[in-house]
């Protein structure tokens, strides 16, 4: 599957549609914000733009895929997402309200593991069809998590799916919470 993002929908599925209002000029940032990101509680709302601002062009790019991100929201679960797709990889990362990594659910064509991110708990979810997807999940609130899903294209060899999924959260969590 060359060229297009699949968004498998593991986290929220079934939650709520609800439409997140959108903060500041970056995620954490609300207007007139002053505190600094080492101090910043933890965000309780993404909008699939802020999502799309947590990865930039040369990062997507140093992970298989194109800088130019898709901002939509999850099949099932209208949460908000950012998708970026190129010939060697797809990814994908959801702001997931009401889920969490102690309580989310395994479906049957899975394969689940208890990891760490950055020192965070984590779950990781693996579906070995093709393509092949890995999603990595984490808390960033006390009530809600962000999902990191990762595909491999046929151009995209060198690429291992859930390493990339830990790459691709390892970049992303240091810009969402300090």
């Amino acid at each position: 599957m060359s060229g297009a993002v699949v968004t498998l929908c593991v986290v929220g599925c079934d939650g709520p549609t609800t439409v997140p209002p959108t903060g500041g000029d970056t995620p954490g940032d609300t207007p007139g914000d002053t505190t600094s990101a080492t101090t910043r509680p933890p965000r309780s709302t993404f909008s699939n733009d802020e999502l799309c601002g947590l990865l930039t062009a040369d990062e997507s790019a140093r992970l298989g895929a194109d800088g130019t991100p898709e901002p939509s929201f999850s099949i099932g679960s209208a949460n908000p997402i950012c998708s970026w797709d190129g010939s060697a990889t797809g990814l994908t990362v959801e702001f997931a309200p009401g889920v969490l990594v102690d309580t989310v659910e395994q479906r049957s064509d899975e394969t689940k593991a208890m990891v760490t991110v950055l020192g965070r708990p984590a779950v990781r979810f693996r579906t070995n069809g093709v393509p092949e997807f890995c999603q990595i999940l984490v808390d960033v609130s006390p009530t809600s998590s962000m999902a990191f899903r990762t595909n491999v294209h046929d151009d995209g060899s060198g690429f291992e799916v859930c390493d990339l999924a830990n790459e691709l959260a390892t970049i992303v969590l240091p810009k969402v919470k300090g």
